[in-house]
């Protein structure tokens, strides 16, 4: 039997939220709005979080789409009251905070979910096929994902050099977690700051003995691919892997310098995400958790290293 929220509850209305978010959610449900701003084209608009959870059922699903330094004093007011939860990433900052927020849900009844739009999309269905054909004979993993700019006036500014790792490294190292075990052996091999929007940070590590080597970085292109590298000179690289919003995206086999290129049209994952029920979070819901924490605790000890790297 589902379980269907009747409502939705979105706080925060930034660009991004008034953009994809909002748009998805709508599709579904009556959504209502959590925002100090006047200019916003919805009747159903709360001015402060606290007269939502006073007014809206406990069958609303709240949506937190606000800077994630507000996350977890947010995050306890809404799952103390029993409301279920889904927060973008990155959901919390330091381990402390999310374990914190752990020890306060029932996992059993409230649903808590970290919002990574990649994993509900088309060419993570294909890439989680062919990880699994794969896997034995991987040998290394490439991950490049570097945007033009970072949006300014956002949570972003506040955590200046920290801002790349935060905002772009939340995805690889979640996709790792996803594939492999957990193992908090990420090194930096380089970092270069110029300013907020010229960035570059190169991390890598060996997990189940396979190389790991990520690029993020901020600064005039958009790249954003995940390659799996196999011996006998075999690869597979997944383009446009981080992206939920629909468009045309490939994936290109190289076999022997012979390439073979699979194009295909992906959907909106901020839809398909929010037309899954209730009961579908809440058989997943503590391991989720538990390896968003583990997560955090890579980025937040990369963090470290990112302040004494010279």
């Amino acid at each position: 039997m589902k379980n269907i929220w009747e409502n939705f509850c979105l706080v925060g209305y930034g660009k991004h939220s008034k953009s994809n978010l909002f748009p998805a959610m709508s599709k579904y449900k009556k959504v209502f709005v959590v925002s100090s701003k006047c200019n916003i084209t919805t009747n159903n608009q709360f001015y402060n979080l606290k007269d939502a959870l006073n007014c809206l059922n406990n069958k609303t699903l709240f949506v937190l789409s606000n800077p994630p330094q507000v996350h977890f004093e947010m995050a306890c007011e809404v799952i103390s009251r029993g409301f279920d939860i889904m927060i973008e990433k990155p959901a919390f900052l330091t381990c402390e905070d999310a374990n914190k927020i752990s020890s306060i849900i029932n996992y059993d009844k409230v649903v808590f979910f970290e919002l990574l739009m990649f994993k509900f999309t088309k060419m993570f269905s294909k890439f989680k096929i062919l990880w699994e054909n794969n896997k034995k004979n991987v040998k290394a993993i490439n991950i490049k994902f570097k945007i033009p700019e970072f949006p300014n006036n956002t949570f972003r500014d506040k955590l200046g050099k920290k801002s790349c790792l935060y905002d772009i490294g939340c995805y690889p190292i979640s996709l790792l977690r996803h594939i492999l075990p957990f193992k908090n052996t990420y090194n930096i091999n380089s970092f270069e700051y110029r300013n907020f929007q010229e960035q570059k940070l190169n991390i890598s590590s060996i997990i189940s003995n396979i190389n790991i080597n990520i690029e993020i970085a901020v600064g005039k292109e958009y790249v954003n691919y995940v390659e799996l590298i196999m011996e006998q000179n075999y690869s597979i690289k997944f383009d446009k892997f981080f992206y939920g919003k629909p468009g045309n995206k490939k994936i290109i086999f190289n076999s022997n310098f012979d390439l073979n290129i699979e194009n295909f049209f992906d959907y909106n994952a901020f839809e398909e995400i929010f037309k899954i029920d209730k009961n579908f979070w809440l058989k997943s819901n503590y391991l989720r958790f538990k390896q968003m924490v583990e997560v955090i605790k890579s980025l937040e000890d990369l963090s470290k290293k990112v302040d004494s790297y010279e």
